[in-house]
């Protein structure tokens, strides 16, 4: 991705964590990126855009890993590299934040539930993979099925950061780390 795209992304994903699609103006887009109008809409054909734009960023780079990122992994690598890459942005954004930007993402975006529904059983295939390697080379036990133990660890994350006060403890995942840690060593060889 081209520096200038990906700044005007990190800019106004940032912006739109914690406001509103509607309070985020192209004014606000250009002073936090640095760049002009022209730069902008050379990258993008409206702020619509961008904000998709920033979603799928936020979705690859924060809540859901890619489908090639970590198959071979093992469990407890996979777990610490998915707190690493999801505290990336986190940077005190509150969880209502967070809820209301996914929110607008759904109303604005027109296939963003079908994007959703794809990546989340994604996701999930991922994390039964995960544990069915870490079964297998014996790093944990085999008291879960892969799937299921993948949803646990899914819904904990997810629980803790719709439930969770996310303006604390590094943006809510420290007590994800928490909560994956102890699920771990409850499986762990």
């Amino acid at each position: 991705m081209n520096d200038s795209k990906e700044n005007i992304i990190k800019s106004s994903l940032s912006l739109f964590l914690r406001n509103s699609y509607a309070g985020v103006s192209m004014r606000d887009i250009l002073n936090k990126s640095g760049l002009s109008r022209g730069a902008f809409y050379h990258y993008f054909e409206s702020k619509e855009a961008c904000f998709e734009e920033c979603v799928k960023y936020y979705i690859t780079q924060v809540t859901h890993p890619e489908p090639t990122d970590y198959t071979n992994e093992r469990l407890k690598a996979f777990l610490e590299d998915n707190i690493r890459r999801m505290s990336r942005i986190s940077d005190n954004i509150t969880a209502s934040n967070k809820l209301l930007f996914f929110n607008e993402a759904i109303k604005i975006i027109p296939h963003f539930a079908k994007f959703m529904e794809r990546r989340n059983a994604e996701e999930l295939a991922i994390w039964a993979k995960v544990a069915e390697n870490a079964v297998k080379s014996g790093e944990i036990t085999d008291c879960i099925p892969p799937m299921e133990l993948a949803a646990m660890f899914i819904s904990q994350c997810d629980g803790v950061m719709v439930m969770g006060d996310a303006t604390t403890n590094n943006g809510g995942y420290t007590e994800v780390e928490r909560q994956w840690n102890n699920l771990y060593s409850l499986i762990k060889k």
